[in-house]
């Protein structure tokens, strides 16, 4: 049941020195870690499932999932954005290949796409928690039960609103038309409850297992590489402006 404890933590720290988003994406999952042990890595493995079985040559261009398909892993990244970073890059990985092996060259509309599929697999998940924390110090007093009323609000609306955000500009990044863009309503329907669910096994976890739960999610890391800010910068220009 403990068997990925040591690895998790590791890697938490780690990639803290190279990449704040990574260590975050890593440790993301450390409440289902805390209270299933070794189980916590079934999303991960779905994930990856359903983003296998959806991959298939598109023609000259590389599209989305089938729309059902990239809610269920964006979903499961609701819960657990490691399994959902998974997901989408085993998505993005496949795809490349098939588009390849079929004598098709790869664009920049496709890049910027896949690099959509990717970000949409723990994005909602991570700014949402940027916000207000998932995670809270379980007190018993009324301001403390009102906090965690307002969580249950004010985290499904942004994180719902920032699956809308990245659902709906797709098109905009292959520039093509995307059946996923006629479900904005779906994604953000769908992450928002997810989201519910989220705060509450949050808590539960937190009130069940908290010394598991502190030693799986370290409360400080070591800080990044002073050129950190720089190398992300540049990278984020590459993408966006070439």
């Amino acid at each position: 049941m403990t068997a990925l404890d040591k690895i998790s933590v590791a890697l938490t720290l780690f990639l803290a020195r190279f990449s704040p988003i990574l260590s975050k994406i890593v440790v993301d999952g450390a409440y289902l870690r805390a209270a299933i042990g070794t189980f916590a890595g079934i999303p991960s493995v779905a994930a990856v499932v359903l983003a296998v079985s959806s991959i298939k040559a598109s023609g000259e261009h590389i599209v989305t999932p089938a729309w059902p398909v990239l809610l269920a892993i964006v979903i499961i990244g609701v819960f657990d954005a490691f399994a959902g970073l998974l997901g989408t890059a085993a998505y993005v990985i496949g795809s490349i290949m098939a588009h390849l092996a079929a004598g098709e060259t790869l664009g920049i509309g496709d890049s910027r796409l896949l690099l959509g599929v990717i970000v949409v697999g723990f994005g909602p998940t991570l700014l949402a928690n940027q916000f207000r924390q998932f995670r809270r110090v379980p007190e018993n007093h009324g301001d403390y039960r009102w906090e965690r009323v307002v969580d249950l609000f004010v985290i499904p609306f942004f994180g719902g609103w920032t699956a809308a955000s990245m659902i709906a500009t797709m098109p905009a990044l292959a520039g093509l038309t995307l059946a996923v863009a006629n479900h904005v309503g779906d994604f953000a329907l769908a992450v928002a409850a997810s989201l519910v669910f989220r705060v509450i096994l949050e808590e539960i976890t937190a009130r069940w297992v908290p010394n598991r739960l502190n030693r799986l999610h370290p409360t400080s890391v070591p800080s990044t590489y002073p050129a950190h800010r720089y190398v992300a910068l540049l990278m984020r220009i590459t993408i966006l402006y070439t």
